[in-house]
């Protein structure tokens, strides 16, 4: 098959479909439409270029369209969708895929095979966390409505896909989880990666991005309640370290808390190889439940324990490596000290989630969906 896809966020930057693009590339040719469209600012100039970008082992032909944000104006939103589909539309000319995968409300028109794939729960995000409930709204409209003329919908989670059937009752709406790429979190040995890394002690870790919906600070005041040789790293995008830096001196930790900056994504098995335990401190918000988190299942190919707050999407995958926190601190430390004792997850916990095999069940599902479109 011909697929182009297109995501919701810069291709440059870690995410779900540029993860499933570089599998699918194995077995099909796929396009990609790098506009990292950002719906609610004023106007973007577009920049059309014809620079080929490529994933490891796999070619896939990225078309960019490099917009240049101004400031934010609700009331063009719909102009600036409509500006960035015209250009799309152009590219799906010249293509002429059998199918598209976008998670992007600017979708093109739908003269093809149409699969919108609904990453997070979005609508949630903006008005719990941007407490903007007049953009939630209308990114609802925006998701219902392509949902309404997508030859199928794909689902990141088990939460997001039962809210989409419940909304959309007569929509096919199929799941396929996110991923991890197992062979390449397995071949890092641990000692030698706390070597590189310059890891000692006992070391709970973060790796990500940590925004509104991570609760940084209770894993911080956790190692209070915890023996002095834990210590707390924390790998990736941070805006606000000087209050976390705060919350370490108020609890008396500082000596046992680094803040690091993002690594290239060839280092997260490093990373992770490196860390005796993974956490995922995350609000009980409707976003977070609804939410896969990729670190979850980066921490588990490590071979790693899990510490999670009941959230329901990590709840219902039943890994054995996953210990459930509640959220304070207290709480953090003691189930901390539990999962240290677990051994490490055989490969066949994580292996149905290997990108690859993920990559296959997605072809299935496109190619299922196209023979319902040409159905009578």
């Amino acid at each position: 098959m011909r697929i182009l896809m297109i995501p919701h966020d810069s291709w440059e930057r870690p995410q779900r479909l540029r993860y499933l693009a570089g599998a699918l590339a194995a077995d099909h040719e796929v396009h990609v439409i790098d506009c990292t469209i950002n719906p609610e600012t004023l106007k973007h100039r577009i920049r059309p270029s014809n620079r080929n970008s490529r994933l490891p082992a796999h070619l896939v032909k990225v078309h960019r369209i490099r917009p240049l944000p101004t400031l934010r104006a609700m009331g063009l939103t719909e102009l600036n969708r409509q500006t960035i589909r015209l250009r799309i539309n152009r590219v799906l000319k010249s293509v002429r895929p059998d199918a598209v995968v976008t998670s992007s409300i600017a979708s093109p028109d739908p003269v093809v095979p149409v699969i919108f794939d609904v990453q997070d729960d979005n609508p949630s995000y903006w008005a719990t966390y941007a407490h903007d409930t007049r953009f939630a709204k209308k990114l609802a409209r925006y998701e219902n409505s392509l949902i309404s003329t997508a030859t199928a919908t794909v689902a990141a989670s088990e939460i997001i896909q039962e809210k989409i059937q419940k909304m959309h009752p007569e929509s096919c709406v199929f799941y396929i989880p996110n991923g991890v790429n197992v062979a390449q979190f397995r071949k890092e040995d641990s000692r030698t990666a706390r070597q590189k890394l310059g890891f000692t002690g006992s070391v709970l870790g973060y790796l990500g991005r940590v925004g509104p919906w991570c609760r940084l600070e209770m894993a911080i005041q956790s190692l209070a309640f915890l023996p002095d040789r834990f210590n707390l790293v924390v790998v990736g995008r941070l805006s606000d370290q000087h209050r976390f830096l705060a919350v370490a001196k108020e609890a008396g930790v500082s000596d046992r808390v680094e803040l690091r900056p993002p690594v290239p994504e060839s280092d997260v098995p490093l990373v992770c190889a490196g860390i005796d335990v993974g956490l995922i401190p995350f609000d009980l918000s409707d976003f977070c439940h609804a939410a896969f988190p990729l670190k979850l299942l980066e921490y588990s190919a490590a071979g790693k324990p899990v510490v999670s707050t009941p959230l329901r999407t990590v709840l219902r995958l039943h890994l054995p490596n996953v210990y459930v926190c509640q959220p304070h601190p207290e709480s953090v430390a003691k189930v901390v000290l539990d999962a240290m004792s677990l051994k490490h997850v055989s490969l066949p916990a994580v292996g149905d989630f290997d990108w690859a095999t993920l990559a296959r069940r997605y072809a299935s599902r496109i190619e299922e969906a196209l023979s319902l479109r040409v159905s009578p």
